[in-house]
């Protein structure tokens, strides 16, 4: 698997270049206007909810399928409509939604922390849980200014580390 893997980094060297360097760029645009890749995110969001509810209700419509999926369908284009109609309001939503996720998760790996604490390396669980809810902190103690941005700020770094680890892999295979 490894030699497989390998071959196909070396015969499409400069496409996994290629992409690791759009996503490095991306990445960075991301992080230096990241309300912009914020709105663009939501954006999409919207628009891949529309396009799947249209296909839904479409395919129920057409297929004779029963009434459930047709609601199914209106759901998810009225949530579509609805995060293009608001987005400002979306993406305070989302990052709410993200902030309160980090929160409970922090919690639950400082717990956790403490179940594995006669264990070598609890520590970095517990290192986990404090960065954890330092980032729900972070969405909180700044909202609603910091609701609005803290998506591309994760899109960003998200998309600067993909980037950087094809470059890695690229360099490492030669």
């Amino acid at each position: 698997m490894r030699t497989w893997i390998e071959q196909n980094i070396r015969e499409h060297r400069k496409s996994y270049i290629l992409q690791g360097v759009v996503f490095v760029i991306l990445g960075i645009s991301a992080l230096i206007v990241p309300g912009v890749a914020a709105s663009y995110f939501e954006l999409l969001i919207g628009l891949l909810l529309i396009i799947t509810g249209a296909t839904q209700a479409f395919a129920g419509y057409t297929g004779n399928r029963h009434f459930v999926v047709l609601l199914s369908a209106i759901t998810s284009i009225v949530a579509g409509v609805l995060l293009l109609v608001w987005p400002d309001t979306a993406l305070l939503v989302i990052a709410a939604i993200i902030g309160g996720f980090l929160a409970v998760q922090g919690v639950f790996q400082l717990l956790t922390a403490a179940v594995y604490a006669p264990f070598t390396g609890w520590l970095w669980m517990l290192a986990s849980g404090v960065i954890t809810l330092g980032l729900a902190a972070f969405i909180f103690v700044g909202w609603p200014i910091t609701g609005v941005w803290v998506l591309g700020i994760l899109i960003g770094i998200n998309f600067l580390f993909f980037g950087m680890s094809l470059l890695m892999i690229v360099n490492a295979v030669k």
